[in-house]
């Protein structure tokens, strides 16, 4: 997740800074053209919103993830077993697709039966009836995050 995030801050920030820096140029530079300042001020508007795109992609997917160290360095530990393990095909990177673990546990705090859906990983080793642990978020009960290590490609 972490180099998707780099991948398109680097792209869409470059993107705003060339745009911006063309269309700034354009908007101070003297010219007998008059369409100039036009064409100036739409890629300024482009590069801005660029800029713009590059920190809401930032701020979202830094967000998820500050949230899910939170909730596995402070949550209520449960044991759950993996009900289901499937291909996420809507997701493709290199012509792989990661895969999505569900799992069943009783819920700490509703004391419900449930079955939740895990992230989207990559390269794990799990199979349907291993033991996996979930960490439930103590103000939110909505929220968790599973404990499943993905081994290192060396």
């Amino acid at each position: 997740m972490k180099t998707v995030k780099h991948i398109l801050t680097l792209v869409f920030g470059l993107l705003g800074a060339i745009y911006t820096a063309i269309g700034m140029f354009m908007l101070n530079a003297p010219s007998a053209d008059p369409d100039l300042p036009v064409v100036g001020r739409i890629f300024t508007a482009l590069g801005v919103a660029f800029l713009l795109a590059t920190v809401l992609v930032w701020y979202f997917i830094s967000r998820g993830e500050r949230r899910r160290q939170e909730v596995l360095a402070y949550g209520i530990r449960v044991s759950a077993t993996v009900t289901d393990i499937r291909v996420n095909y809507s997701v493709k990177v290199n012509r792989r697709s990661p895969v999505i673990a569900y799992a069943q546990c009783v819920h700490p705090v509703t004391r419900e039966t449930v079955t939740l859906r895990s992230h989207n990983l990559w390269r794990v080793t799990i199979a349907t009836g291993d033991k996996v642990d979930i960490l439930f978020d103590q103000m939110d009960e909505k929220r968790y995050a599973f404990d499943i290590p993905e081994e290192d490609t060396k």
